[in-house]
């Protein structure tokens, strides 16, 4: 998530990864994070539900120093412009960060490890998910 919805994927691409991944072969577990603006908008209830049966694991509202030692523990991290993809950057993980509608070259973290997806039009919510998918099933396993 973001504290902006306008800087989020839609919430059904999100919900297609796993069986994305699986059906691509990839050997991965998902991290699911969350946090109070996820909760307040009901994001984290359908991300649970939709995920229902699926082996992930689920951090929901953790203190940042606890969340920060969760995720040296990943080999990598997808997400959004927020404040947890620069945790994860500083944590020192590969990330693959979605950006729109902000400059990513203002606010993404510089770190080398650190890719950016735009969508050309700045707006999400018209970044297809098998474009998405592309680019993360690609990154995914470079890191194999």
């Amino acid at each position: 998530g973001s504290g902006s919805l306008q800087k989020n994927w839609p919430l059904e691409n999100w919900v297609r990864l796993p069986e994305s991944a699986q059906a691509a072969g990839l050997d991965v577990r998902f991290a699911l994070v969350t946090g109070e603006a996820e909760a307040e908008r009901g994001i984290t209830t359908q991300m649970t539900e939709a995920w229902s049966g699926r082996d992930y694991i689920h951090w929901d509202q953790m203190p940042l120093t606890a969340l920060a030692s969760r995720l040296m523990a990943c080999s990598a991290f997808i997400g959004h412009d927020s404040g947890i993809s620069h945790l994860a950057a500083a944590c020192d993980l590969p990330c693959l960060l979605l950006f729109g509608p902000t400059d990513p070259q203002t606010w993404a973290p510089k770190n080398p490890a650190v890719r950016v997806v735009t969508e050309p039009t700045g707006d999400l919510s018209q970044l297809p998910f098998a474009k998405g998918w592309a680019e993360m099933e690609a990154f995914l396993r470079i890191l194999k």
